[in-house]
């Protein structure tokens, strides 16, 4: 798929007022593995156990998972990372079961102490990142390849500086596409809307209680670990949390 034809078929939405359908269709995801073979449509009944809901979340790499009932006949939820993340957060993180685990001596005080570097959760390797200059068709092409929502934008020294997201190909969208496609990803950062980055940050040394914390904050996908000089080590995301706790 083209560059042109991605902005194309989005800003046709757009313009006829389809978005909201396009929305739709984007969280309804399908797998298939090669060109002839039969779409999968990945979903769990409404009586599928959370762990068992996650780990069909995790096990095909899925940003959304309907939830289908029976009973009526349609899909009845959405279930996201990000769900499943303030269930965490609501459960395992607030002050007052936090005192309470504290008085007890409790594991889960313990855990939620532990710093990311020590629990081992994250990406180090093999990372997808955009440089100023990489062109916006080749990101699109990144994160249709990778699966990602979101790619990480370095300087010439390896510095974290921003993110370049769907929401910015929307943006995008909304003007001359085919212009815009061929633009580089500083140009299109600085074209956005609003001011400021996108991005945020954390450290391998900061604790899960506070990253778990922070996700449900700032309502992101991903956080990216940084040096103290700034320079990019790593990315954090929901899916690596969610593969954490699945065990």
């Amino acid at each position: 798929m083209t560059a042109c034809f991605f902005f194309d078929r989005i800003g046709k939405a757009l313009d006829t007022g389809l978005l909201n359908v396009s929305i739709v269709f984007s969280c309804v995801e399908i797998d298939y593995a090669t060109e002839g073979q039969e779409w999968v449509w990945r979903h769990v009944e409404a009586d599928t156990s959370l762990y068992d809901s996650c780990r069909v979340l995790a096990d095909h790499s899925l940003h959304y998972l309907p939830v289908y009932s029976r009973e009526s006949n349609m899909v009845v939820q959405m279930l996201t990372h990000v769900k499943v993340l303030g269930f965490l957060r609501e459960n395992l993180t607030t002050e007052k079961l936090m005192k309470k685990a504290v008085e007890n001596g409790s594991s889960e005080y313990k855990l939620l102490q532990s710093t990311l570097d020590r629990l081992g959760i994250g990406t180090f390797k093999d990372l997808a990142v955009l440089e100023f200059s990489t062109p916006v068709v080749d990101c699109l092409q990144t994160m249709a390849r990778r699966r990602l929502t979101e790619l990480p934008v370095i300087d010439s020294e390896g510095k974290f500086v921003d993110v370049f997201s769907r929401h910015d190909v929307f943006e995008l969208s909304k003007r001359d596409r085919e212009a815009n496609s061929k633009m580089s990803v500083i140009e299109a950062i600085r074209k956005r809307p609003i001011d400021g980055s996108m991005g945020h940050c954390c450290r391998r040394q900061d604790c899960l209680g506070a990253i778990i914390d922070a996700f449900g904050r700032f309502k992101v996908e991903r956080m990216y670990f940084v040096s103290d000089k700034n320079q990019l080590e790593g990315v954090i995301s929901l899916s690596d949390l969610l593969r954490f706790f699945l065990g």
